[in-house]
């Protein structure tokens, strides 16, 4: 099973991979492979071509070959996140999919999203727990 873990773009990599394996330690699952977002972006965004096909791949992509999910899980690592996690939580909730606040050495189910400032595309939407 893979996850990803929606940190945001400011997150240096070294905060980011402290988060992930607090995450590793709280599921204690071997089976589950945790991707950055900073990873996956990398690897995929510019070969899909921009913004709403990378949100799609992430929120409910399917692999070519396995025909599984690209992504069973989505974790928010922060309450209030920015336009493209926003879409990516919505998207996600909306096939279905878990999704999840990891805070305070928890994993919070997420049952939305909500806009508080849509000119703020850092962190103008609050995730609904």
């Amino acid at each position: 099973m893979k996850l990803f873990l929606a940190t945001p773009a400011s997150m240096s990599d070294e905060k980011a991979t402290t988060i992930r394996n607090q995450l590793s330690q709280a599921i204690a699952n071997d089976k589950i492979e945790i991707v950055l977002a900073a990873d996956d972006y990398r690897e995929n965004f510019a070969e899909l071509g921009g913004w709403a096909p990378w949100i799609m791949h992430v929120s409910t992509g399917v692999d070519y070959m396995t025909r599984k999910p690209v992504y069973e899980m989505i974790i928010c690592v922060q309450r209030f996140v920015g336009k493209a996690t926003h879409q990516i939580v919505q998207q996600a909730l909306h096939a279905g999919k878990i999704v999840g606040l990891f805070a305070d050495g928890t994993i919070h189910t997420v049952r939305g999203v909500r806009q508080v400032d849509g000119e703020n595309w850092v962190d103008g939407w609050e995730i609904v727990t």
